[in-house]
């Protein structure tokens, strides 16, 4: 839960506790509270008119890969030293943050024998971790370090333990409790419906004589409707525009000052598209391996592995579509006014303005059931 008037020191207090409670060495508390203060108030600086923002990942230099996987992909991090260590001071971050960035490289950060804080070196291929947070991917690699850092904003950190967010600091709040509004909670219940009428679209395009039953993929494919929002709110963040969408199922807009007519459904179709590929090449590949695991079969079908070729290519192209029409739709955000669409995410208009009456309804009463999502 958030509470107020809290400091730096307050965020160095749960890191140690969390790492603590899961039995970890910590580092001493004097430690982890200059670190979360320079952070901070590297934060409150520009550098060359820009905001700092960066990553860290607090590793020990002297056994920096403790337990390496039996297989190391190709994309798998790697750390590279520095050539000296460069001490861990407001001044030093700001400096050296542009040579880094939160999407694909972080700071390696340690402390020496007399507890001072000192930066050793830089760890690359971030990307696949940024990308699965950003729901554009869906894995991520195993995170290095004890723990990691990041300056979100001004006066505003975060502490991470891996995947698991232990706490985020923002001015003078602590949060230690994410609610995923999206996936519990009344405006999920809003969106149900929305689900529902997705899976039965999958449906109607697969056929009932290819595939009637798609039960045991609707968790899936829920995740995947869930996750296409997610990416579109979090691309309009990362124009620090201050955009917002405005869902509704209704079709009379009455209320509202419309300044841009726009009709786009390929994000829809597009999302339809890729859960039956998806489907196709799920159900090729297990007929594939049915056969492979019978020692009586003789012969593999030739039409099997053209129909898991075939719905392989589809399946990627229907995701670089998805990729594109999210992007479509989140420039739109750009604009003054919000960005209108139904629960197909559709959209049917942007630059909308909601007039006073109508918004006060919208406050007080929820009368449109509109989940509306500010960034």
């Amino acid at each position: 839960m958030a509470s107020k008037h809290k400091t730096p020191s307050h965020l160095a207090h749960i890191v140690k506790n969390e790492l603590k409670k899961r039995k970890l060495l910590a580092p001493p508390l004097v430690v982890l509270t200059e670190l979360f203060q320079t952070l901070y108030f590297a934060s409150l600086k520009t550098e060359e008119s820009q905001p700092i923002n960066c990553y860290i990942v607090y590793i020990n230099p002297e056994n920096p890969d403790p337990k390496p996987p039996e297989r190391i992909v190709k994309d798998r991090w790697s750390f590279i030293p520095l050539g000296q260590r460069v001490a861990f001071s407001v001044s030093s971050l700001v400096k050296i943050a542009k040579a880094s960035d939160p999407r694909t490289s972080s700071f390696a950060v340690y402390h020496d024998h007399n507890n001072k804080l000192f930066i050793w070196g830089l760890l690359d291929q971030g990307n696949r971790y940024f990308d699965y947070l950003n729901f554009d991917a869906e894995s991520g690699p195993e995170r290095p370090g004890l723990f990691q850092a990041s300056i979100l904003g001004i006066g505003h950190l975060a502490a991470y333990k891996g995947y698991d967010r232990i706490a985020e600091l923002n001015v003078e709040s602590i949060i230690t409790e994410a609610h995923d509004v999206l996936r519990y909670g009344p405006i999920r219940k809003h969106f149900q419906p929305a689900v529902t009428k997705f899976m039965e679209k999958v449906r109607e395009e697969l056929g009932p004589e290819y595939y009637d039953d798609i039960s045991g993929w609707r968790a899936s494919f829920e995740s995947d409707w869930v996750a296409t929002l997610c990416r579109i709110l979090l691309r309009m963040r990362g124009f620090h525009h201050g955009g917002a969408l405005l869902m509704t199922p209704d079709t009379i807009y009455d209320g509202l000052n419309i300044k841009y007519n726009l009709q786009y459904d390929r994000l829809r179709t597009a999302l339809v598209h890729r859960a039956v590929h998806q489907i196709q090449k799920d159900v090729a590949e297990s007929e594939i391996i049915d056969i492979l695991d019978d020692p009586e079969a003789e012969t593999m079908p030739l039409v099997l592995h053209l129909d898991e070729s075939i719905s392989s290519d589809e399946l990627n192209d229907s995701n670089s579509e998805i990729d594109g029409a999210i992007w479509f739709v989140s420039l739109l955000s750009r604009v003054d006014g919000l960005v209108l669409l139904n629960f197909d995410l559709e959209v049917k208009a942007f630059g909308v303005e909601i007039l006073g009456s109508l918004a006060e309804s919208v406050v007080t009463q929820g009368f449109w059931q509109v989940a509306k999502c500010v960034i």
